[in-house]
Protein backbone atom coordinates (compact mmCIF):
# COMPACT_ATOMS: atom_id res chain seq x y z
CA UNK A 1 0.00 0.00 0.00
CA UNK A 2 1.40 3.41 -1.02
CA UNK A 3 1.83 6.36 1.31
CA UNK A 4 -1.00 8.85 1.36
CA UNK A 5 -0.15 12.29 -0.04
CA UNK A 6 -0.10 15.16 2.41
CA UNK A 7 -1.85 18.43 1.54
CA UNK A 8 0.74 21.25 1.73
CA UNK A 9 -1.96 23.79 2.60
CA UNK A 10 -3.48 22.17 5.71
CA UNK A 11 -0.78 19.50 6.39
CA UNK A 12 -3.36 16.71 6.61
CA UNK A 13 -3.35 13.50 4.64
CA UNK A 14 -5.44 13.42 1.48
CA UNK A 15 -7.70 10.37 1.45
CA UNK A 16 -8.29 8.57 -1.80
CA UNK A 17 -12.03 9.11 -1.47
CA UNK A 18 -11.62 12.86 -0.95
CA UNK A 19 -11.80 15.09 -3.98
CA UNK A 20 -8.25 16.09 -4.71
CA UNK A 21 -6.44 18.44 -7.03
CA UNK A 22 -2.87 18.19 -8.27
CA UNK A 23 -1.02 21.48 -8.61
CA UNK A 24 2.70 21.85 -9.35
CA UNK A 25 3.31 18.19 -8.52
CA UNK A 26 1.60 18.38 -5.13
CA UNK A 27 -1.74 16.96 -4.09
CA UNK A 28 -4.23 19.28 -2.40
CA UNK A 29 -7.71 18.81 -1.03
CA UNK A 30 -10.05 20.47 -3.51
CA UNK A 31 -11.26 22.97 -0.88
CA UNK A 32 -7.64 23.76 0.13
CA UNK A 33 -6.79 24.35 -3.52
CA UNK A 34 -9.75 26.75 -3.86
CA UNK A 35 -8.59 28.65 -0.75
CA UNK A 36 -5.05 28.85 -2.12
CA UNK A 37 -6.27 30.22 -5.44
CA UNK A 38 -8.55 32.74 -3.69
CA UNK A 39 -5.63 34.06 -1.62
CA UNK A 40 -3.43 34.27 -4.70
CA UNK A 41 -6.16 36.07 -6.66
CA UNK A 42 -6.86 38.58 -3.87
CA UNK A 43 -3.15 39.52 -3.76
CA UNK A 44 -3.27 40.13 -7.52
CA UNK A 45 -6.27 42.44 -7.06
CA UNK A 46 -4.31 44.52 -4.56
CA UNK A 47 -1.39 44.75 -7.01
CA UNK A 48 -3.77 45.77 -9.80
CA UNK A 49 -5.18 48.61 -7.68
CA UNK A 50 -1.70 49.86 -6.76
CA UNK A 51 -0.62 49.65 -10.41
CA UNK A 52 -3.69 51.65 -11.53
CA UNK A 53 -2.91 54.26 -8.89
CA UNK A 54 0.69 54.47 -10.17
CA UNK A 55 -0.45 54.82 -13.79
CA UNK A 56 -2.96 57.54 -12.89
CA UNK A 57 -0.28 59.41 -10.93
CA UNK A 58 2.14 59.28 -13.89
CA UNK A 59 -0.55 60.46 -16.31
CA UNK A 60 -1.34 63.32 -13.94
CA UNK A 61 2.33 64.30 -13.67
CA UNK A 62 2.91 64.26 -17.40
CA UNK A 63 -0.56 65.62 -18.22
CA UNK A 64 -1.36 62.71 -20.53
CA UNK A 65 -4.64 61.04 -21.42
CA UNK A 66 -3.07 57.60 -21.91
CA UNK A 67 0.08 55.98 -20.56
CA UNK A 68 2.73 55.62 -23.31
CA UNK A 69 4.04 52.18 -24.18
CA UNK A 70 7.56 53.25 -23.15
CA UNK A 71 6.45 53.94 -19.59
CA UNK A 72 4.44 50.70 -19.44
CA UNK A 73 7.57 48.77 -20.45
CA UNK A 74 9.67 50.67 -17.91
CA UNK A 75 7.22 49.82 -15.12
CA UNK A 76 7.25 46.12 -16.03
CA UNK A 77 11.05 46.14 -16.32
CA UNK A 78 11.48 47.78 -12.90
CA UNK A 79 9.11 45.27 -11.29
CA UNK A 80 10.50 42.14 -12.91
CA UNK A 81 14.23 42.78 -13.33
CA UNK A 82 15.00 45.26 -10.57
CA UNK A 83 12.34 43.90 -8.16
CA UNK A 84 10.93 47.36 -7.37
CA UNK A 85 7.26 47.27 -6.41
CA UNK A 86 4.63 49.71 -7.68
CA UNK A 87 4.43 51.64 -4.41
CA UNK A 88 8.21 52.24 -4.41
CA UNK A 89 8.04 53.52 -8.00
CA UNK A 90 5.26 55.93 -7.04
CA UNK A 91 7.15 57.07 -3.94
CA UNK A 92 10.32 57.62 -5.99
CA UNK A 93 8.42 59.72 -8.54
CA UNK A 94 6.75 61.72 -5.76
CA UNK A 95 10.15 62.33 -4.17
CA UNK A 96 11.68 63.39 -7.50
CA UNK A 97 8.85 65.71 -8.59
CA UNK A 98 7.33 67.05 -5.37
CA UNK A 99 10.20 67.01 -2.88
CA UNK A 100 13.17 67.77 -5.14
CA UNK A 101 10.99 69.91 -7.43
CA UNK A 102 12.25 68.39 -10.68
CA UNK A 103 10.24 67.79 -13.83
CA UNK A 104 9.72 64.57 -15.76
CA UNK A 105 10.29 64.57 -19.48
CA UNK A 106 7.72 62.38 -21.31
CA UNK A 107 10.36 61.67 -23.96
CA UNK A 108 12.44 59.65 -21.44
CA UNK A 109 9.55 58.26 -19.42
CA UNK A 110 10.32 57.30 -15.84
CA UNK A 111 13.88 56.12 -16.45
CA UNK A 112 15.10 58.19 -13.49
CA UNK A 113 13.48 55.80 -10.98
CA UNK A 114 16.42 53.35 -10.57
CA UNK A 115 18.77 56.28 -9.91
CA UNK A 116 16.63 57.91 -7.20
CA UNK A 117 15.01 54.87 -5.58
CA UNK A 118 17.61 54.61 -2.81
CA UNK A 119 17.35 58.32 -1.98
CA UNK A 120 13.56 58.19 -1.88
CA UNK A 121 13.53 55.08 0.34
CA UNK A 122 15.96 56.79 2.72
CA UNK A 123 13.83 59.96 2.73
CA UNK A 124 10.59 58.11 3.50
CA UNK A 125 12.30 55.92 6.12
CA UNK A 126 13.58 59.05 7.90
CA UNK A 127 10.19 60.72 7.56
CA UNK A 128 8.49 57.71 9.15
CA UNK A 129 11.06 57.62 11.97
CA UNK A 130 10.54 61.33 12.64
CA UNK A 131 6.78 60.86 12.64
CA UNK A 132 7.04 57.98 15.15
CA UNK A 133 9.41 59.94 17.37
CA UNK A 134 7.13 62.99 17.42
CA UNK A 135 4.10 60.83 18.04
CA UNK A 136 5.90 59.24 20.97
CA UNK A 137 6.52 62.69 22.43
CA UNK A 138 2.87 63.56 21.84
CA UNK A 139 3.75 66.90 20.29
CA UNK A 140 0.90 66.56 17.82
CA UNK A 141 -1.70 66.27 20.57
CA UNK A 142 -0.51 69.08 22.82
CA UNK A 143 -2.40 72.33 22.68
CA UNK A 144 -1.33 74.85 25.28
CA UNK A 145 -3.59 77.68 26.27
CA UNK A 146 -1.66 80.67 27.50
CA UNK A 147 -3.52 83.38 29.41
CA UNK A 148 -2.05 86.86 29.38
CA UNK A 149 -2.94 89.24 32.15
CA UNK A 150 -4.45 92.42 30.71
CA UNK A 151 -2.39 95.57 31.11
CA UNK A 152 -3.83 98.22 33.39
CA UNK A 153 -3.23 101.50 31.53
CA UNK A 154 -4.46 103.68 34.37
CA UNK A 155 -1.11 103.31 36.13
CA UNK A 156 0.74 104.63 33.11
CA UNK A 157 -1.47 107.60 32.30
CA UNK A 158 0.02 110.29 34.53
CA UNK A 159 -1.23 113.58 33.25
CA UNK A 160 1.20 116.46 33.56
CA UNK A 161 -0.22 119.92 33.74
CA UNK A 162 2.09 122.30 31.87
CA UNK A 163 0.76 125.38 33.62
CA UNK A 164 2.06 124.18 36.94
CA UNK A 165 5.60 123.94 35.67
Amino acid sequence: MANKPKCPYCNKYVEVLDSQKKYKGKTFHSYCYRKLQAEKYSDNLIDIDVKKELCNYIMQLLELEELPVLIQHQIEKFCSMLEINYKDIRDALYYFVEIQENKLNPKYGIGIVPDIIDDSRKFFRELEATHKRLKKQKIYDQNKLVKVKPIDYEDYTNVIDISQL
